[in-house]
């Protein structure tokens, strides 16, 4: 019986001011349930700050190629995942085999409906980590491919791997509380083979130079960071998934956590490049911000606050070397998805393996049995994070990459010459994204300082 049909069934005339034990057991639901649903829309909310820092990190003939696709990629995982990625996922939890779910699809018979919203949220923010990616040079409609079987398909097993009870990974007790791996190494992997197989842009390196085409707006990237670190919140608290039985003592560390990582990882990038270049780069630092959010949500129960800080610290430093990697490798990721979520998302779940505390994953994970590797010794935890990031990255390659190799090789994944010249908004959409404005095709750009001189 749902919560819905037992608040009906409950007798509300009782003269007796005590709770029973069913009435108890409704409450602690009830609030479990509201738990979810005040969480979810703040999830959700990550679409509007992804948004914002995709559109200021582009160039302004391509604004309105980008609104579209985060708008369509959003409806997309909606759809699939409603249709067929959460029976995947979740589908008949606690007796479907442990590498994918086997019901719930389209929610028949499925009733706990502020569950499947919450999830909703996540496949979303793990689709649109491609988008950037890929920005300015990818065909809407094989965007819209790879949007559609990164939610149903290449997504939901990698949750049901780790995060559904019956899960053969979740049964060699892996740590990825709210998806530093599920969410983060996946779809920051998927962007990159995508990078890769699209191309770079038109003039982002010649002749040896990294050439910078910069992106239009910095206040709008700067407000898609703060709605961003804004919905991590409700990314990072709400997975407890529920708020009761003392739950409330991990959402209150979570919650210090989720402040204290994305905090020192931009200090420490801000020091580096006013150190090292004179200057405050205010992109670095913003993506520093979110590289530490995303290296912390994968233990952000499980640690604490120290270890919460040396984190973020350690965040920044992968942050910035997978950046020059790939600058190095000719990889144009122009939201360095790759360095972001895909670096960071390893270090997050490697995190949990050194800095677990074994007081702390007994009250997240009262059934498992081992802690991080400072606190406890036990190299098992660490060998099990390995294995989940080899496993998560070797998935999304199989996976995804294969899927952007056929693309390429059908010629569908690429935009022509002159379109990427004028613009995806002219061509494709008939208008720029802003009235009145003149864009043109010999933009401004600027050669770069060798970073590794």
């Amino acid at each position: 019986m749902c919560i819905r049909d037992r608040f009906k069934s409950m007798n509300s005339t009782t003269n007796s001011t005590a709770l029973t034990d069913e009435e108890y057991l409704l409450l602690e639901e009830t609030y479990n349930a509201y738990w979810l649903l005040i969480n979810s829309p703040l999830v959700f909310f990550m679409q509007v700050g992804f948004l914002m820092l995709e559109v200021g990190s582009i160039r302004v003939k391509n604004a309105k190629n980008i609104l579209l696709k985060n708008v369509v990629d959003t409806a997309i995982s909606g759809l699939v995942f409603y249709a067929f990625g959460f029976g995947f996922a979740f589908g008949n939890q606690g007796e479907s085999n442990p590498f994918i779910g086997e019901s719930d699809f389209m929610l028949f018979g499925y009733r706990e409906y502020f569950f499947f919203f919450y999830q909703l949220t996540f496949c979303s923010a793990a689709t649109t980590i491609i988008s950037g990616a890929v920005a300015e040079r990818i065909r809407f409609e094989a965007y819209m491919v790879i949007a559609f079987f990164l939610s149903g398909i290449i997504y939901p097993l990698v949750v049901h791997w780790i995060w559904s009870s019956d899960g053969w990974l979740f049964e060699l007790q892996v740590i990825d509380f709210a998806g530093s791996g599920v969410v983060h190494l996946l779809g920051g992997t998927v962007a990159f083979w995508g990078a890769v197989a699209v191309g770079p842009r038109k003039g982002r390196f010649v002749k040896g130079k990294i050439i910078q085409l910069p992106g239009h707006s910095i206040i709008l990237c700067c407000l898609g960071v703060f709605c961003l670190w804004f919905g991590w919140y409700g990314f990072n608290l709400g997975s407890s998934i529920i708020i009761t039985n003392g739950f409330w003592i991990i959402a209150e560390r979570v919650a210090v956590n989720t402040t204290l990582a994305p905090t020192f990882s931009g200090i420490v990038t801000l020091l580096y490049h006013r150190l090292r270049f004179r200057e405050y780069n205010l992109i670095k630092i913003f993506n520093a911000t979110l590289a530490g959010l995303v290296a912390i949500t994968g233990g952000c129960a499980v640690v604490g606050s120290d270890d919460a800080i040396i984190i973020g610290s350690i965040a920044a430093i992968f942050y910035e070397s997978s950046s020059n990697l790939l600058l190095l490798l000719k990889v144009d990721d122009v939201l360095e998805a790759t360095a972001v979520h895909a670096a960071c998302g390893a270090w997050g779940l490697l995190a949990c393996g050194l800095f677990a505390r074994p007081e702390f994953v007994e009250q997240a994970y009262p059934s498992y049995t081992h802690a991080g590797l400072l606190y406890s010794g036990d190299f098992y935890f660490v060998a099990i994070q390995l294995l989940t990031i080899a496993i998560i990255f070797t998935w999304a390659t199989l996976t995804g990459g294969s899927l952007l190799l056929i693309l390429k090789l059908l010629k569908v994944l690429r935009v022509d010459e002159s379109t990427e010249e004028k613009g995806l908004d002219k061509t494709a959409h008939g208008s720029y994204a802003y009235a009145n404005i003149q864009i043109k095709i010999s933009e401004y750009a600027t050669v770069r300082r060798d970073l590794f001189a």
